[in-house]
């Protein structure tokens, strides 16, 4: 003989157990209603007006008696707000739903039931849903560490600098389209920027933009870039990028200068986020700015010129 629960033995338990929870927080008002009589001021549902039904379930009254729903939609059982039992159904409710949000879980609690200030309760319990949290728990806040020296020393404008390239920029020629690459000279501490429009990430063409941003802005005492490790992720241009620091030619230019040169610990983008944050400030005015047009590298260089001066200021 196979031995499982009906339907109707569950229906059955579910209204054993709403009596029960009604007769513990609600027996004065189940009282006051058996004998006709007004319910007590003090009674957080006298508002709703309740009434016993036939199997003596507290019920709410509303105003939906003529609307196009079912019993319990229009009739729904009152449960305590404070109260274990209502707490299950609430989660049971909320997992039937596949873990909504607080709306979701109201609406759903109330084609059969009715929480007097549901929205809190359901708020609460969602608030301390285990799978809820995983899904929507915030990251935790990392401590920011001290400021280098070199960012937070008076000094005049790039005096310590930061270099980075952008990704390759089309412009037009009289043999079609080829790339361009936009080369930023960031200062550490007025966070200023010098940008200079070269043609290819050869060593020649950047020794050039540097001494173009070193004859306008003067000499400068150390110069920041990424570590050749940083740029393996990186589009394959950007990673010349590492080879032309390393390169004996530029090493010995900025040995004549006098300037240090110093590189960012491999595998930590973040210690030249003075430099690398700025990428995206000029990237932002540019996108719009060019939209889909096509340029000529002396109209690009126009444009990165007056993109200077508006980050700038």
């Amino acid at each position: 003989m196979d031995f499982y629960i009906t339907a109707d033995e569950i229906q059955n338990a579910e209204y054993f157990w709403l009596k029960c929870v009604q007769s513990t927080f609600y027996s004065a008002e189940i009282l006051a209603l058996k004998q006709n009589e007004q319910l007590r001021s003090s009674s957080e549902i006298k508002s709703l007006v309740p009434y016993l039904d036939e199997n003596n379930l507290l019920r709410l009254t509303g105003r939906l008696l003529e609307a196009d729903l079912c019993f319990g939609e229009k009739h729904p059982v009152i449960l305590p707000r404070r109260c274990k039992f209502t707490e299950l159904f609430v989660i049971r409710e909320h997992e039937r739903i596949g873990h909504c949000g607080v709306s979701a879980t109201l609406t759903q609690l109330r084609k059969k039931y009715w929480i007097p200030k549901g929205r809190q309760l359901v708020k609460t319990m969602i608030r301390i849903c285990l799978v809820c949290k995983k899904y929507s728990a915030k990251p935790a806040d990392q401590l920011s560490g001290q400021l280098p020296r070199d960012r937070i020393t008076q000094s005049p404008p790039f005096q310590i600098v930061g270099i980075d390239f952008t990704g390759a920029i089309l412009v037009k020629d009289n043999q079609g389209t080829r790339k361009s690459y936009v080369s930023l000279f960031t200062c550490a501490v007025t966070r200023a920027v010098h940008l200079e429009l070269v043609s290819d990430m050869s060593i020649k063409c950047f020794l050039l933009a540097l001494r173009r941003f070193l004859a306008r802005r003067g000499n400068c005492k150390v110069i920041y870039s990424d570590n050749a490790r940083t740029f393996k992720a990186a589009e394959r241009e950007l990673a010349y990028f590492a080879n032309i620091l390393k390169d004996s030619e530029f090493q010995s230019f900025v040995a004549d200068k006098g300037i240090h040169r110093k590189f960012i610990v491999e595998c930590a983008p973040w210690w030249g986020g003075f430099y690398e944050r700025l990428v995206k400030t000029i990237k932002d005015p540019l996108r719009k700015i060019l939209g889909r047009a096509l340029l000529t590298f002396e109209e690009l260089s126009t444009i990165l010129s007056e993109v200077e001066v508006i980050v700038n200021h």
